[in-house]
């Protein structure tokens, strides 16, 4: 597909775009179109071998595919079927088994003998349960789907396109199934972290968003979180307010690289030290102490206050490492400034705002009308980890 073809083949995707921001019937009934996905990934595929990384086609099959990719394994059936329980594996845990027998102290579970291909997957070699090449609605959650969003992440230069790709890989990588485990390998097989990192420097918000987020769903893989602690702390820190990013961001994205620091930092000791010598103490008590300092009595400052409690939960998950208390003394840090109390008058005010999650994190479609640029945003919160999904902003617009 030449240049030339693949614009004029825009206005053929654009309502496939908008159709697949207009709710979960919508996703579901587009999932089910036979063909729809393959084309929309053979678009891309082609453009990326002619080099056509910016035109207005592959924006628009990229917000599409992020768009099908939100929810999967709660709104797909198939990907349920594939297999939650393997998950278990993966993560440690025993989950029922019909291969049990009665005793006197209730069911005993069988013992049964797994090769390690079986038990995980860490992006080499072929993947356990896939014998046959992906088709259809599988190409979603595939593996073999992030070189494509992670070429496009290098190369192209579309904000919305790299928003899409991040977003997708977001989507991709959050959940309690086994595939968001796979894509968590598959990037990092592909070298797709430096990648990301690189993108937290970019002088545009929502990019900045959807690559901290999709950061933060990338750390829950133990060997991510290993690399990012130690390639990407200082990016992430110097996006916070006082650091020498390219421009101040929207509270929106400042929560979300809260929310990374949050993942990067928890249980892993060396990421937290790696934090405190990244100067992000610093910015992050400023954050805590100068917000609460001030009066909160306009709109922006009760909307600051989600990235303010966002900002104490690092501070409070970097406090519970013991062994690295005598070097914050050092430094001039003490208890008080990892765990902040929070006045009535927030208290209040956080009831009647939804907080910010840092479980994993999900971009949810939304459409927009013409020439619009940014949509209306959506609050970002701080739940209990590993509670349900949450959403971060997508921008959709209808094709001038």
């Amino acid at each position: 597909m030449a240049t030339g073809e693949s614009i004029s083949a825009a206005p053929c995707v654009s309502p496939f775009r908008n159709l697949s921001s207009a709710g979960e019937e919508a996703r579901k009934q587009m999932r089910s179109c036979e063909g729809l996905v393959d084309s929309l990934l053979y678009v891309i595929h082609t453009c990326v071998n002619t080099s056509d990384y910016d035109s207005k086609t592959v924006e628009n099959c990229v917000c599409t595919l992020r768009n099908l990719s939100y929810r999967l394994e709660l709104e797909v059936p198939q990907a349920r079927l594939l297999g939650l329980n393997e998950l278990d594996d993966l993560l440690g845990k025993e989950s029922p088994s019909k291969d049990s027998e009665p005793s006197c102290w209730g069911k005993k579970k069988k013992k049964k003998k797994r090769t390690p291909q079986e038990d995980q997957w860490d992006g080499v070699g072929p993947i356990p349960g896939l014998s046959k090449s992906p088709k259809g609605v599988e190409m979603l959650w595939h593996p073999s789907v992030v070189k494509p969003y992670l070429t496009l992440l290098a190369e192209s230069s579309n904000p919305a396109t790299l928003e899409g790709s991040a977003g997708s890989l977001q989507n991709l990588s959050a959940g309690n199934w086994k595939f968001a485990a796979y894509i968590r390998a598959a990037v990092r097989k592909e070298k797709g972290l430096p990648i990301l990192v690189e993108l937290l420097r970019m002088d545009n918000d929502r990019v900045v968003s959807s690559v901290a987020t999709a950061l933060r769903n990338m750390a829950l893989d133990v060997r991510n979180k290993e690399l990012i602690g130690k390639y990407a702390m200082r990016d992430l820190v110097n996006r916070l307010p006082g650091g020498s990013g390219p421009s101040v961001l929207s509270d929106e994205t400042m929560a979300a690289i809260c929310c990374a620091l949050h993942e990067v930092t928890s249980k892993n000791m060396e990421n937290a030290k790696a934090l405190a010598d990244s100067g992000g103490i610093e910015k992050l008590v400023n954050i805590t102490k100068g917000r609460g300092d001030r009066q909160v009595c306009c709109r922006e400052m009760r909307s600051s206050l989600k990235v303010v409690k966002a900002a104490a939960q690092v501070l409070n998950t970097l406090w519970q490492y013991r062994d690295l208390r005598s070097i914050y003394k050092k430094d001039g840090w003490n208890q008080n400034h990892f765990i902040t109390p929070v006045s009535t008058l927030e208290r209040d005010r956080f009831k009647s705002h939804p907080s910010l999650s840092t479980t994993n994190q999900q971009m949810s479609p939304i459409i927009q009308s013409v020439g619009s640029t940014s949509s209306s945003p959506a609050l970002l919160g701080i739940r209990d980890p590993r509670s349900e999904y949450d959403r971060s902003p997508a921008t959709y617009a209808v094709l001038q």
